[in-house]
């Protein structure tokens, strides 16, 4: 059994939520555009402060199609306020098209500046490579080599952010079956497809949120949080 533990910073699935899988130290984040102020000094952001890396959501005219810009920083919070474009000086960075954004950080400080350098071109090569949204990055972030002790941490980090990119709505790191929309997930829907051939997770499957036990059904392409 896999317990992914759901925080709501209102109380509210409209509001910033904060992800967290069991017995691993990987964790997201899921904030509306909105909600990045200056400091994002409350104690609910405080494991932004540190590296990281991140995905900007949101819809491209002229025909809304949901797009995504695949990103990294040695401080989340500071990165996600300029790219709202609200920063002194630092305007210039701003993206106008996103209305949330993703983040994913590890709790115990093991994810630093080269490793998020390394998901960034990962993830940007793996949604590439699935082709559900159209990527809004100019540039392709180039290969960083990480070492052999650290490439099973990598690869267990990136297949926690495929299962976790999925909870949250936005699968960009999975492929796409037939006859699947690409459209997100709306935080009100209450339901979440989630990747079933996450490594190591068996039948049975749980989300803990605040006061409550999700229990889920799976079927051929993830599972259903009911």
């Amino acid at each position: 059994m896999t317990t992914i533990t759901l925080k709501l910073k209102e109380n509210s699935p409209a509001g910033p939520q904060k992800y967290r899988i069991h017995s691993e130290t990987t964790a997201s984040y899921k904030i509306p555009r909105e909600y990045i102020d200056k400091e994002l000094s409350d104690k609910f952001y405080s494991e932004l402060h540190r590296p990281g890396v991140y995905v900007l959501v949101g819809k491209r005219p002229p025909n809304n199609h949901t797009c995504i810009y695949i990103g990294q920083s040695d401080n989340l919070a500071r990165r996600l306020y300029a790219h709202k474009g609200g920063q002194d000086g630092e305007k210039q960075n701003g993206k106008l098209f996103w209305q949330e954004c993703l983040a994913f950080i590890t709790t115990d400080y093991q994810l630093q500046k080269g490793h998020a350098e390394f998901f960034e071109a990962e993830f940007y090569r793996i949604a590439k490579e699935v082709n559900r949204y159209p990527l809004m990055n100019d540039n392709i972030p180039s290969v960083k080599p990480v070492s052999d002790d650290d490439m099973e941490f990598c690869e267990d980090f990136i297949e926690d952010c495929r299962l976790l990119s999925t909870l949250m709505g936005v699968p960009f790191l999975s492929p796409k079956e037939r006859n699947e929309s690409n459209n997100i997930i709306s935080n009100s829907e209450r339901l979440s497809l989630c990747n079933a051939n996450h490594r190591g997770y068996d039948d049975s499957k749980f989300v803990d949120a605040k006061g409550y036990k999700c229990k889920t059904n799976e079927f051929d392409n993830g599972f259903i949080v009911l």
